[in-house]
């Protein structure tokens, strides 16, 4: 006897409640802030195809959105204890740069490991 259901009808009904769970939490001003951030990312990727760019536009949206609080609060670190860095900013710096930074630490990642190499980055055998 088949199956009621696909397996890729599975996944696209556990994709999307996870996504729709994800956007029901998330403020609208963080939700807009990680769309502008994902627009500035995707204008500026223009080394990528079509398809790889709706794909990265995807990933950088909702790293904006899953990671707003955690960049806004270490910005908050970095500039003057005047200035408030909500959320919004967070989502919108977080969008704008997480896949640019994650590609560079894929593409750099041996530099990476020797950098923390307690034996000061020689090369091992």
């Amino acid at each position: 006897m088949s199956e009621p259901i696909s397996n890729s009808t599975a996944t696209l009904v556990t994709t999307s409640v996870t996504i729709a769970d994800v956007l029901s939490r998330a403020d609208a001003n963080v939700l807009i802030a990680a769309l502008a951030g994902a627009v500035i990312f995707v204008l500026s990727a223009i080394e990528f195809t079509l398809f790889k760019r709706i794909m990265l536009f995807a990933v950088s949206f909702f790293t904006g959105i899953v990671t707003a609080g955690f960049v806004s609060e270490m910005l908050a670190t970095i500039v003057p204890t005047q200035i408030e860095v909500k959320a919004p900013i967070g989502a919108l710096l977080a969008s704008t740069i997480s896949v640019r930074f994650l590609m560079s630490i894929n593409n750099n990642l041996t530099f990476f490991i020797n950098r923390f190499d307690k034996r000061g980055g020689e090369d091992v055998k």
